[in-house]
Parts: C-alpha cells; structure tokens; sequence
C-alpha cells in the first residue's frame, strides 16, 4: 500500500517556483534538491508565470464602474442607509 501523499504549503511552492526561472539549474537538479517530482515544478511555475499575466492585465481600481456604489432603486448605497 502506497504512502499518504505530501500536501505542499503555498509558501514552499512560492519558493520552488522561481528557482527553474534563475536557469541556473535544471528541473531534475531542482527536483532532487527540493525532494519534489519534477512535474510538480514545471506546474507550479506554470501557475506563477499564469498569476504574473493575470496581474499584469488586472484593470486599476481607478477604472472600476461605480454601478457597484448604487443600489436598484438609483440611490447612492451610503444614502439608503442613513
């Protein structure tokens, strides 16, 4: 029977995603440094690269519509409630 599979913190996959970007090193040099498949790394660096796009092309909050400020009735929220 197989052993219980290790559950990786965020902060340790927030440290071994960035180490393949370095190029110092290969993935498999990588993998045994840190004790993980090599698949894993190539994932985790594919979501850190994949959350650095989503942040980059995030709008401001200066350009956010301020339909969220009004309620149904076309009341500002703040004067409905006071």
């Amino acid at each position: 029977m197989a052993g219980k599979r290790k559950v990786h913190t965020a902060a340790f996959k927030a440290r071994v995603a960035p180490a393949p970007l370095k190029g110092d090193r290969t993935v498999n040099e990588l993998a045994g440094q840190f004790d993980v498949h090599p698949t894993l790394i190539h994932a985790w660096k594919e979501q850190l690269l994949a959350g650095a796009e989503a942040i980059s092309t995030r709008p401001s909050s200066s350009s956010r519509s301020v339909g969220s400020r009004w309620n149904w009735s076309g009341s500002k929220k703040d004067e409905f409630f006071t």
